[in-house]
């Protein structure tokens, strides 16, 4: 999955041995391949809340792999942060026919005609998400313990605009259905209150901007959702004034 990348993480989630380099030591942190594969054999008869399995508190080696993050992206922010975005990358790829075999021999029913490609969609979907939930749970980990500068200029402008794109434009229906959808929603929006403490007002002028219409009396009743949705995640952005530095 990482191919040419460093070292991989074998099924059980243990840490193989090899050279330490900071993008590895992210690598071995963030590359846990244990919890989206026990996630993706979840029965299908219900959507399972990514909370009960990777929430704060749930896997204390989880959460400390999390927070080591942090420390290792104070002396090497860029290469960290590299190194979560690529592991997400390398999760848009199919799933495991173990896991499909998995399910249809649960219930023969996916075998079925068109209900093959409904259980591939499904679980393409369930993997997505959590792959996502991951790397805001990593990329937080690692923000909230960087200092005012240390992104530089040119990566965090990049990450803060994709962050920032994947936020606002949600499928809204689809939030409003799934609760790990709105899980990760609600993760995003976290991610850019946590940017908005090293990047106050490249993050807040984002949020202005597109709240402007509102402003104007511009927005259309269909947009309230939308609108809702961008003041919502508002929440996360602190005003801070002591210490200036800070600010």
């Amino acid at each position: 999955m990482f191919s040419g990348d460093g070292p991989s993480m074998e099924e059980d989630g243990k840490v193989p041995s090899g050279p330490k380099m900071p993008s590895d030591y992210a690598l071995h942190a963030v590359f846990y391949s244990a919890k989206i594969t026990a996630f993706l054999h979840e029965t299908l008869d219900h959507e399972p809340l990514l909370t009960n399995f990777m929430g704060p508190s749930l896997d204390p080696k989880f959460d400390d792999m999390m927070s080591s993050l942090g420390k290792i992206a104070q002396e090497h922010p860029k290469p960290v942060i590299d190194s979560i975005r690529c592991w997400r990358r390398s999760h848009n790829e199919n799933v495991s026919p173990d896991i499909l075999k998995h399910h249809a021999s649960q219930s023969p029913l996916w075998t079925r005609g068109a209900r093959v490609q409904e259980l591939f969609t499904l679980l393409s979907e369930r993997k997505l998400l959590t792959s996502i939930h991951i790397m805001c749970r990593a990329l937080i980990a690692v923000l909230s313990i960087l200092s005012k500068d240390a992104l530089g200029d040119t990566p965090g402008f990049t990450l803060e605009e994709t962050t920032f794109e994947q936020f606002k434009r949600p499928d809204l229906k689809l939030v409003a259905q799934s609760a790990n959808h709105r899980l990760n929603a609600e993760l995003y929006a976290m991610l850019l209150g946590h940017f908005a403490n090293v990047r106050f007002v490249n993050v807040t002028d984002r949020f202005l901007c597109e709240l402007e219409p509102l402003t104007n009396g511009q927005v259309a009743k269909y947009l309230d959702t939308k609108y809702e949705h961008l003041v919502k995640g508002l929440r996360h952005v602190q005003l801070r004034v002591w210490p200036p530095e800070a600010f």
